[in-house]
């Protein structure tokens, strides 16, 4: 029976740091503050120095009806008031910038005009995006944008900061290969990726390197005991499955999509009036995979917010399913 429970032990697997219902399940909740404190430090940092995260609402709502809201994978504050938005991406979009910016601004509006003695108490704000695509086609893992004077190429001001991590770029094969703290961060989250990878293997790793001091020891060990697929309840474990195969129908829906755009290209050539033929066309089949998706998932009695979240098809349209 012992044998029986050490074999179940060795073959645990970290669950996918990727999966949206993950990330957020990681790096999200106050009982997991150190982790993020951890994952923030390395990103930010690349050492021990935040003390405290508290962990504010996910989504910012306007004054004004008519403007956008903002809803964010992760919203913390630390001890000192600074901010930090963490996003992950998994697909370019044309308003990839635009959101950025504006989620930033938005929490520096939100600090606004303070009273007695300090008119305008604005602290940092961090916007951090994952990106498991090759954005804009750079091949540097790390792009730190900052409020810079064109003229003289000094920075204006160090409180609003927008960090791009492409994480596809990053072509280290070992920790030891990892030039910077974040590095070595997204390189366990690589490793995590796709959840085959078993927990024992990744904290052998950890154990054995010599490119990582204690403190990142004991954040990633704790990051892995947290990521133990066998740490889900069944309800959780229903609800990781679901998020899972959610994503899996999109990858394929995306792929098909994409094999068809070049097949229609090299078919049709670069005429402007069937270029936006085709992107229409695209755009009604992506409509219609979501309903097909959105009503698989329904049909196995998976919530409507997280069917929501999945395909992007509101309440109401999952409700007519």
């Amino acid at each position: 029976m012992k044998q029986q429970s050490e074999t179940n032990k060795s073959e645990r697997r970290a669950m996918d740091p990727f999966n949206d219902w993950t990330f957020k399940r990681l790096f999200g909740r106050q009982e997991n503050e150190d982790i993020t404190r951890g994952f923030l430090d390395l990103l930010l940092f690349g050492r021990q120095t935040i003390k405290s995260i508290t962990f504010l609402p996910n989504e910012t709502i306007p004054e004004d009806p008519d403007q956008i809201r903002s809803v964010f994978d992760i919203l913390c504050e630390n001890e000192d008031g600074d901010r930090f938005i963490v996003e992950v991406q998994k697909r370019n979009t044309p308003e990839l910038r635009d959101s950025l910016i504006y989620y930033t601004c938005r929490l520096v509006d939100q600090m606004g005009k303070r009273g007695k003695g300090e008119r305008y108490a604005i602290r940092r704000v961090y916007t951090i995006c994952l990106m498991e695509f090759n954005f804009d086609n750079s091949k540097e893992i790390r792009s730190d944008i900052k409020l810079v004077n064109s003229g003289n190429n000094q920075v204006f001001s160090e409180l609003i900061n927008i960090i791009l991590l492409r994480i596809p770029n990053l072509k280290a094969q070992s920790y030891e290969e990892c030039e910077a703290a974040y590095e070595k961060m997204l390189y366990l989250l690589k490793q995590m990726k796709g959840g085959m990878n078993r927990i024992s293997e990744l904290m052998r790793g950890i154990d054995t390197t010599h490119g990582l001091d204690a403190y990142t020891k004991e954040i990633f060990r704790r990051l892995l005991t947290v990521a133990d697929e066998s740490s889900l309840t069944k309800e959780e474990r229903f609800t990781y499955d679901s998020w899972l195969k959610c994503a899996m129908d999109n990858r394929m829906v995306l792929d098909a999509e994409i094999a068809e755009g070049r097949a229609q290209g090299l078919a049709e050539g670069r005429a402007e009036g069937r270029a936006e033929g085709r992107a229409e066309g695209k755009a009604e089949g992506r409509a219609e995979s979501a309903r097909e998706i959105a009503a698989k998932l329904k049909a196995q009695g998976i919530p409507s917010e997280t069917i929501s979240a999945c395909t992007g098809l509101d309440a109401d349209t999952i409700d007519t399913l």
